[in-house]
């Protein structure tokens, strides 16, 4: 029994994928406007930094107002909250020009925990919730 618990522990170390954690990427920042409000924002360009997206941040580590998922296309995108450590407000956005954007649909509030988010739009900001509710909320009304 106790080979079979050594060989089981074994196996997931080597077979479960290393969980991707956002802080160790070098992500690229940029101030946005969206509904006539500046955000400094961390930029997702690519999948591998879409995939992360704000995993491994917490309230105390995330430095910026948001992040923003850059598409082109209007689609649905679907966002997973497993392995978030914290409470995120994400909006669908609608580019109206160069670095400016406007909200499509009403802001989603969003836990950690197994949960998959649909978000239509361009692009998706995903924003900390206690900075949503202290200072930005104003900017989506």
């Amino acid at each position: 029994m106790k080979n079979f618990i050594l060989i089981f522990i074994l196996a997931a170390f080597f077979f479960v994928p290393q969980r991707i954690i956002a802080e160790d990427i070098n992500f690229k920042s940029d101030t946005i406007t969206v509904n006539g409000c500046k955000f400094d924002v961390y930029l997702a360009t690519n999948a591998h930094e879409q995939v992360s997206g704000m995993l491994g941040f917490t309230d105390n580590t995330f430095k910026k107002q948001g992040m923003i998922f850059l598409g082109e296309t209007n689609k649905t995108r679907y966002f997973h909250t497993v392995g978030m450590e914290m409470n995120i407000v994400i909006m669908g956005l609608t580019k109206i020009g160069e670095k400016s954007y406007k909200t499509k649909g009403k802001p989603i509030y969003a836990k950690p925990g197994i949960e998959t988010i649909p978000v239509e739009g361009e692009s998706v900001l995903e924003v900390p919730t206690l900075l949503f509710e202290k200072d930005l909320k104003i900017c989506f009304k």
